[in-house]
C-alpha cells in the first residue's frame, strides 16, 4: 500500500491496521521459524509496512496536537512560555501520546511564544 493511502486514514483506522499487520508478521515469523517459507523478504515487507503505519498515525497524532494549539491560542497573542508549556500538557492528556521537545520548539516558534527564542 502507498504511504500517500495510509495517509487518508483515521488514527482509530490506523491503529488497527497497525495491530493486525503486527499479528501477521508475527504469524509469519513464526511459521518461518518452524519451517523456511517460500517467500521470506514478506517478513521484511511486513516489517516495513508495520513502519509506515506507525509513521502515519504519529503524523495524523501531531497534527490534531497542531490543530488544538490553533484551536484554543488566540492568534497573535504574546503568551509567556509557562502557560504555553502547560496548554501542550493538557493537550498531552487529553490525546494521551507525548509530543517531543522539538515539536513544541517548532510549535512555540509558529505562535511566536515568548522565551524559545534562539540565544546569540
Amino acid at each position: 500500500m502507498k504511504y500517500e493511502e495510509l495517509k487518508t486514514y483515521s488514527v482509530e483506522e490506523l491503529q488497527e491496521r497497525i495491530q493486525s499487520e503486527k499479528e501477521r508478521l508475527q504469524k509469519l515469523k513464526f511459521a518461518h521459524a518452524v519451517a523456511p517459507i517460500e517467500n521470506p523478504t514478506k517478513i521484511g515487507a511486513g516489517r516495513r509496512q508495520v513502519a509506515q503505519l506507525m509513521t502515519a498515525l504519529r503524523e495524523k497524532q501531531l497534527e490534531m496536537v497542531q490543530e488544538k494549539c490553533q484551536e484554543l491560542l488566540p492568534q497573535g497573542a504574546a503568551l509567556p512560555k509557562k502557560e504555553f508549556l502547560s496548554l501542550i500538557e493538557k493537550i498531552r492528556d487529553e490525546f494521551g501520546f507525548t509530543v517531543s521537545a522539538k515539536f513544541i520548539a517548532q510549535l512555540a516558534k509558529k505562535f511566536k511564544i515568548e522565551g524559545f527564542a534562539r540565544k546569540k
